[in-house]
């Protein structure tokens, strides 16, 4: 063996003989280290551990989703969803369609739609 191939066996033993040489942990001690995991949240078992969460707040009225979707359609957004097969979202069509509904979305379109779905209701 040569001087290198030596003094990395050397190294690598050094290194590795405390991690040998650490005392194995006690029932007790292995016990509390998983309760403060299950304190944590980081330990489940089953489907208790997840109940289902309450529903969120809607964040947006029913007049607000309708005027969206009223935009969506009006733009040519949903004409290219139409089918099985997704767009292709780097197409010039899908993202000269995607800018109008996002200029008509942030624009007096959107007020305009919404007011109209407000007096729907």
């Amino acid at each position: 063996m040569n001087r290198l191939t030596l003094l990395i066996l050397a190294v690598s033993v050094a290194v590795a003989a405390p991690a040998v040489q650490a005392e194995p942990m006690t029932r007790e001690q292995v016990k509390l280290e998983l309760a403060q995991a299950k304190n944590a949240g980081l330990v489940t078992y089953g489907d208790l551990d997840y109940p289902p969460s309450p529903p969120a707040a809607a964040s947006k009225t029913r007049a607000q989703v309708r005027a969206d979707l009223a935009l969506w359609k009006r733009s040519g957004m949903a004409d290219l969803y139409r089918g099985s097969q997704k767009p292709d979202v780097f197409s010039l069509k899908y993202r000269q369609r995607h800018a109008e509904y996002v200029r008509m979305r942030t624009g007096a379109e959107y007020l305009q739609q919404l007011e109209i779905e407000n007096r729907r209701q």
